[in-house]
């Protein structure tokens, strides 16, 4: 299960990196993120994760970098975790799923981080 995960947690990145639409951290969305720091933005992610995608409620989907982080990975609604994770949308998530989800809002937003050009000691806690 475990090389599984990581075969499958590369194999998204690459997707992100090449494949993937332009989507983009503003520089207030990165400001934002550096204050708020790892923690907060990996509770923000695994509320979003659960509120949107396990129980199907609605919440905005603008204004949050998580937001950004979940339509450039294609984690926005159920159909498009079916068609980019090939998680059934009729099927419900499990932790192991859901955690994988998250860990890849959390790789992309560090990855913007570290392309935004900003050397500053929050980025290294991504």
């Amino acid at each position: 299960m475990g090389q599984i995960f990581i075969l499958y947690v590369l194999f998204f990145i690459l997707y992100v990196l090449y494949i993937s639409m332009p989507l983009h951290l503003s520089q207030a969305d990165i400001e934002f993120v550096q204050a708020a720091g790892v923690e907060r933005i990996r509770e923000a992610a695994y509320h979003f994760v659960r509120t949107r995608l396990v129980s199907g409620d609605a919440v905005p989907d603008e204004g949050h970098p998580v937001f950004k982080a979940m339509n450039a990975i294609g984690a926005d609604d159920r159909e498009s975790l079916e068609e980019n994770f090939l998680i059934k949308k009729d099927k419900k998530l499990t932790e192991a799923q859901i955690d994988m989800i998250v860990e890849n809002i959390i790789g992309w937003i560090r990855g913007e981080l570290q392309n935004s050009g900003k050397t500053q000691a929050r980025i290294k806690d991504f």
